[in-house]
């Protein structure tokens, strides 16, 4: 037999038997790519018989999965925080973990919006007085920059990395996710070609040490391009860089957001601290794991 349940059904097996995590969506997603169809359309249709070039298709989409091909990969997409952002090889997949960065800004907006009356804002909020810009370093798909684009229509922003194909990938997600307008994105090398001063900057840089990289999952190790893994000998080497680098593109009580490995939080704030910086606040993923560093600077630049 080979109607979609039964496809569906022998997929699963076959996935666990290769202790792919999640065998049961992979296996649904496979079989939606295959045949071009909707998660409703596979649950409206399960005794639908795949045709040959059908069932040829899936099979193939089956075997790259097999060889521990990541799912955004062959799909060719990723949700994250809601919206839907293409991802190629090129480019990192957009986790979870990293929706704890949008969550971070997001709260640091909203505690600077409910300060009491007369009380110093943290950010300059009114669009029309002091429109946020927003800069993203190695913004990869885009996917952090543009869904606070999205969340946040006042706001303004540039996305900035190192790899032609990265930049391409965000320029498309922004046309597609109808942001275009409100979105730049820049080739350079972390700062080295930008300019102007920015209200937010955030930043999921590299932070796997780089002799940790092969151990990791196939799907990371094998597929996800190492120059947005590998932080270096102990994976702490961007955030040096970036420490340094920082101060002079933030405008007056500007905020920096950090995503961070596992066990780096205090690293992190100490490569911070001695540069000036204040460790303003912490925020933890799901699984409660200390994910995001927010950073203000100790003395105002503009002060100096």
């Amino acid at each position: 037999m080979r109607t979609i349940t039964h496809v569906w059904q022998a997929a699963i097996a076959v996935l666990k038997q290769f202790d792919i995590d999640t065998p049961v969506i992979d296996a649904r997603l496979l079989v939606q790519q295959a045949l071009g169809i909707t998660r409703e359309q596979l649950l409206m249709q399960p005794k639908h018989e795949l045709t040959d070039s059908e069932l040829k298709a899936f099979e193939a989409l089956l075997e790259r999965r097999l060889a521990r091909e990541p799912m955004s990969h062959i799909i060719g997409r990723r949700e994250f925080y809601g919206l839907d952002f293409k991802v190629t090889g090129d480019v990192l997949t957009p986790r979870p973990d990293s929706e704890t960065v949008v969550d971070a800004v997001l709260e640091w907006i909203n505690e600077g919006k409910s300060k009491p009356e007369g009380e110093e804002k943290l950010l300059p909020l009114h669009p029309t007085l002091s429109p946020f810009r927003l800069l993203d370093l190695g913004t990869g798909t885009g996917c952090l920059l543009l869904t606070l684009l999205h969340l946040l229509p006042h706001m303004h922003g540039t996305g900035v990395d190192i790899s032609p194909q990265a930049i391409a990938i965000a320029h498309e997600n922004a046309k597609t996710l109808g942001l275009a307008a409100r979105a730049e994105f820049h080739l350079s090398n972390w700062c080295e070609k930008i300019s102007g001063q920015f209200n937010i900057i955030v930043a999921n840089p590299p932070y796997i040490a780089s002799n940790e990289i092969a151990a990791l999952m196939p799907e990371v190790a094998d597929y996800e391009p190492h120059l947005a893994l590998d932080g270096g000998e102990d994976g702490l080497a961007c955030y040096r860089l970036l420490a340094r680098q920082l101060p002079p593109f933030m405008a007056k009580k500007a905020v920096v957001a950090l995503e961070i490995g596992a066990g780096q939080e205090k690293a992190v704030a100490e490569i911070f601290h001695a540069e000036g910086f204040h460790l303003a606040s912490t925020r933890r993923d799901l699984a409660g794991i200390p994910r995001c560093l927010m950073f203000t600077l100790y003395k105002d630049v503009h002060s100096l």
